[in-house]
Formats: C-alpha cells, structure tokens, sequence
C-alpha cells in the first residue's frame, strides 16, 4: 500500500515537472505581456492600436507556438519540437481563446507520434537519404497533428475547458474559492507549489484575463501573505536558532518571492498548515470580495512583481488583501507556537567537537528539491554555516533533483518524499533523506562521516605508501575524459590491501593523453578500457579489473605477487 502512494506520487510529482518545463521558460514573455499590457492605457492612436495586437498576438499566436515547441522538444527532441510548432497551429487557429492548456498537450503529443514513428522507420534509413527522410516525417506528422488538432483536439480542449470555466466561476458566483485553500496550501508545503501555479492556475488565469483585464488565480498561489505571516511569528516566537533562519528567508520570501523558503519551517511545526490555510484563504476571500487580481502572471511570487502586474485601480485593494493574509497568518500561527511547549533539548555528540581536516575538492554535497531554488538553497547555506563552526570546509550547492548529476564522489540530501527519485537520477551517489532541510544540522555526525572518510580516500590515494622505499613498487591507476572517481576508490582498496601486507606501494592517478609507457611502472585499468584504447597493449606491465571497486584482482595482487596478475605485451584479452 505504502509502496503504491509512493509511485503514485512520484508519478504525480514528475508530470508536475514536465508541466513546469513548459511554463517555466516562457516567463519571460509573460512578464512583457503584463509590462506592454500595463503601459497601453498610457499611450493613445497608433501606437496604443500597435501596443494592444502586439499584445494579442503575444497571447494568442507567441506564447502557445513556443509551449508547443517545448513540448515536442522534450518528448521528441529538435525535430520533434518543430512537429509540436505546427501542430499547435492547429488549435490555433480553431478558437479564439488563448491556447496555452491546448499547446500543452498538443506539443508534448505530437513530439511523442514523432519519436514514435522515427524509431519505426529509423532502421529503414538509407544512408545519404537521412536528411530528406527526416524533413519528410517532420512535414507529414506535422501536418497530420495540426489537422488533427482542428478537427479533435480544439473541441475536446473547448469542451473540457468550458467545464472547468463553469466550475471555477460557481465557486466565484457562490463566494466559495477560498475553500480552494484547503487543499492548495497543504499541497503547496509539500512543493508541489509549481504544479497548481504553472500547471493549473496559470494557462487558466490568462483565459480568465480575456474577459477582464485582470485575474484572481493569479493571486492564489502567488500571494506572499501567508509565508510573511508564518516567518514573522516565528520571529516572535520561536527558537533562537529558528529565529535567525526565519529572519534571513524572511526577506527572500517578501522580496525575491521564493515561496519555498517558508515551506520547511511549516514542515517542522505541521501545526501551522492550519495558519496558512487560513492566511490564504482569508486573502483569496478580499480579492474575491472587491474584485481584484492581476494583469498577468507572476514568478515569482515577489511583493514587487505582484504591485507591479496589479492594475493600477487595484494597486490600494490588492495591498490590502495580501495585508489581511499576512496577519491572519501571523496571528494564527503565532497562537500555535505559545499553546505548544516548546521544551528542546540539544544532542550534542563527540562528533560535533572541532576538529581541522582536509576536504578532497572533487567531493561535494549537492541539495535538491523539486526546483532548486528556494529550499535547497536555503539547506544549502544551513549547512555551511554549521560546517565553518566545525571547521571542516566543504563544497555545497543546491539544483534541481532533475539536473543532478550521478557521481559516486558525492552526497545529495534531498526531502524525503524525492527519495525514490534520487536514487533513479544518481544510483552511484550516496543519498541523505531528511523530513524537511532544516533538520540537517542534526544529520552532521553522517555528514561529517561522509567527510571524514573523503579525506581518509584522498589521503590514501596520492600520499605513497613509505613502508620501505628501497622497496616500492610504481603503481597508477588510468582514467580519460576528466572521469575518475572509480579510479580513486579503487586507489584506496590497493593501498589499504598493501598496507596490511605490508607491501610498499606509490600509487597515483594519470590520464591516459598524458601515458607515456615506463618499463617498470605497473599499470591498472578495467577491462572495457583496455579493449577501448589499443595502445594499452604496448605497456609492459598492466593489471586489468572488471572494476576499480572489485578487491579480487588486488588481493591476488597482494599474497601471490603482481605476477599472478599482470597482462603482459601480446598476450590477447578475452
């Protein structure tokens, strides 16, 4: 059962990404639309008349063609990202509302039949006709996917979008789009935020603008009240720790809209949903009640950007809006935090003792949530501060759990519910869950181990083993292209195997463009790597592993002698 939620929520978060993927990029096109639309009514004739198709056609031709691009690109990379451009002209130019939700889905399928029928067809290929072959599918699935756009997808889209058009104006009609909330604020504290705003609320709001110059749902997710109002309680009330973070994501939350910044703070004290909920709700109920909203989207979700894609006339009512949720949310939360005790005791280990170390500069500890801006970034610098009062100095940085890299020389700390996902992106790393980031200072004494055996691995590796150097034997390990971590461990497994047979072994590491072969120096390489660059047959002595991390070949290495192990020049490999 747990096991089911598990991949239906990581399914659920993974359609959110792809949805943000096709909003997230074009941004910046609507933050001109907002800026063109609100400098129109300043300007009369012509110009005005230019400003106002400049506008619509930003709407309704731009904005769906590059969502549509994007879509083809990611399910059928470049050619397929032309399909998706003309097949959504296809619903285009069959309705005369925006097609943002339509280009949506019409990208992402057509790139999809693209790819679908170039793997098909792909092995018929013959060579000198790649070219033309490909420019034909592009032309002829472009142009099926834009009729069938026209004749299916434009009524589908239209009928579906009605629906849910008559059920967002009856809450509207019935005064109850607040309850919106309680389901929007939870879901937002557990990061699913860009799915509602990018997936949902967005393609909706800007349909929703057609009718009047301004939008609620653009406010719903967007309004800073209810983060500002939790932060300034616990500023009040919380812990001298807390306080301090609580003081610095403050100002990222109000300023840089970075709404994620309060999402652990509430994580910590799950109490205080309950104030957001009310917070949000109570906003959404002012903007309902005096008819306001704004002109265009916003991201992200400053207290500057808001103001400034705010009509004009609603500057005073939507100010006063966010006001109301900022202190509905403090007053709230701020009863949560004095009725609960707050009676913490600190565990303090002899790990968290200051102690100097260095730090091998290829080792990193990445943070990674969904966006890889607000909380990751935030855990980020949680952690170096906590590792300058230890004095162990490391490299931190925070992305997206989508564009983290697989290394086996790094730690990833993620959330608890990306887990699943982490180990799919980065198998080879080692993964460090937490409920929320603000809990990393009590994860230091893994932290610190990871660290710690860094340094142990780094040392092993380049400082020789001086036993007796009458005695030693040269050993390097070969790597190409800059990738070498594999190469390091093994280093450390050869010189620990070595120092408890009391061998003496200089180890080091080259890459094979600088390998310039010596009679007497032992070389080590995977066998996959040897097969992969020929010269490596001309070495005089080289030892081959299945694996770098593999200890068999080392410990015949160690008790029989390098003869048992060695491939000598000319003998052939299997």
């Amino acid at each position: 059962m747990v096991e089911n939620i598990t991949t239906k929520s990581l399914g659920l978060r993974k359609l959110g990404h792809k949805l943000s993927q096709l909003i997230m990029p074009n941004l910046s096109i609507f933050i001109a639309w907002g800026f063109l639309s609100f400098l129109t009514p300043y300007f009369s004739g012509e110009l005005a008349q230019r400003l106002n198709e400049v506008s619509e056609w930003m709407l309704h031709l731009l904005l769906p063609i590059l969502i549509g691009y994007l879509g083809g690109k990611i399910t059928g990379n470049q050619r397929g990202a032309i399909v998706g451009a003309i097949a959504t002209l296809g619903i285009i130019v069959g309705s005369t509302a925006p097609q943002i939700v339509g280009a949506m889905i019409m990208g992402t399928l057509a790139g999809k039949v693209y790819d679908f029928f170039e793997n098909k067809v792909k092995e018929q290929f013959t060579i000198g006709y790649e070219m033309l072959i490909h420019n034909l599918l592009v032309g002829i699935i472009g142009g099926v996917c834009c009729l069938l756009g026209m004749i299916v997808i434009t009524p589908l889209i239209s009928s579906v979008s009605q629906m849910i058009s008559q059920a967002i104006l009856w809450l509207t009609e019935m005064k109850m789009l607040t309850l919106a909330h309680v389901l929007l604020e939870p879901l937002k504290v557990l990061f699913f935020n860009n799915i509602i705003n990018h997936g949902i609320l967005t393609p909706l709001g800007i349909e929703f603008t057609q009718q009047e110059n301004s939008s609620i749902l653009f406010l719903m997710e967007a309004n800073p009240g209810p983060g500002i109002g939790v932060l300034l309680a616990i500023l009040f009330q919380g812990r001298r720790e807390t306080k301090t973070n609580a003081g610095s994501a403050l100002m990222i939350q109000a300023i840089g809209g970075i709404h994620e910044i309060y999402f652990p703070f509430v994580l910590i004290k799950p109490k205080l949903v309950l104030a957001v909920i009310l917070g949000g709700a109570s906003g959404t109920f002012l903007f309902q009640l005096l008819h306001v909203g704004l002109s265009a989207p916003v991201s992200p979700g400053s207290l500057i950007v808001i103001l400034t894609n705010t009509p004009t006339n609603q500057l005073l009512a939507v100010s006063f809006g966010i006001l109301v949720s900022i202190l509905v949310t403090f007053s709230c939360a701020l009863f949560l935090l004095r009725k609960e005790a707050v009676n913490v005791e600190q565990e303090k280990s002899n790990d968290e003792e200051r102690e100097e170390m260095q730090l091998a500069k290829n080792k990193k500890i990445i943070f990674a949530c969904d966006s890889g801006m607000g909380s990751s970034a935030m855990g980020a610098a949680l952690l170096k501060k906590q590792l300058q009062v230890a004095n162990l100095p490391a490299s931190v940085d925070y992305a997206s759990i989508y564009q983290v890299k697989d290394q086996p020389d790094q730690l990833i700390i993620v959330q608890s519910e990306l887990t699943v996902l982490a180990q799919q992106q980065a198998p080879n790393s080692q993964i460090l869950s937490l409920d929320h980031f603000l809990e990393v200072e009590n994860s230091l004494p893994k932290i610190k181990s990871f660290l710690l055996t860094t340094t142990h691995m780094e040392k092993s590796a380049e400082i020789a083993i001086e036993m007796d150097r009458n005695e030693t034997e040269k050993v390097v390990f070969l790597y190409a292209e800059n990738i070498r971590g594999s190469q390091t461990m093994g280093m450390t497994i050869l010189a620990q195997l070595a120092k408890k047979q009391g061998r003496s072994l200089s180890i080091s590491k080259l890459p094979i463009e600088q390998l310039v072969g010596e009679k007497e120096t032992i070389y080590v390489a995977t066998t996959a790597f040897f097969h992969k660059y020929p010269q490596l047959a001309e070495l005089s002595k080289i030892v081959l592993v299945e694996h770098f991390v593999l200890t068999t070949t080392y410990e015949q290495w160690m008790k029989g002698g390098v003869e048992h192990v060695l491939v000598h020049k000319g003998k052939t490999i299997d």
